[in-house]
């Protein structure tokens, strides 16, 4: 449904979508997310498994960029963040890409709220 009826966008080196799961239940997470990175791309699993790493910890780190705007709204979504450089970026560029994955995909949700 995510490639779908998802709400997609790039900010390299990822490409991220995102669909709006419905109101916010109590005590649950406002976003779900996936990360995924090919094998065709980073064709060795110890260089697949550090970019996953690196960008659950960035994601960790910065969640509540994202977390606070749809707690605030009363949205849930899913989110899939797919990695789509040829090798591995450092710690530091990933952390400031999420960052700005992060805002575009709040500013965006709220959009659509505002929208509907």
């Amino acid at each position: 449904m995510l490639y779908e009826r998802g709400i997609t966008g790039y900010i390299y080196p990822f490409r991220f979508s995102f669909l709006k799961k419905g109101e916010c239940v109590p005590n649950t997470p406002p976003a779900e997310v996936l990360i995924a990175v090919s094998r065709r791309r980073l064709t060795r699993a110890v260089d697949r498994n550090l970019v996953k790493r690196r960008v659950r910890e960035a994601y960790r780190l910065n969640k509540s960029i994202i977390g606070d705007p749809l707690s605030a709204n009363n949205i849930q979504l899913a989110i899939m963040i797919t990695y789509i450089a040829d090798g591995p970026e450092p710690r530091e560029v990933i952390e400031k890409k999420i960052v700005l994955l992060l805002q575009e995909i709040a500013n965006r949700a709220l959009a659509e709220k505002t929208r509907l």
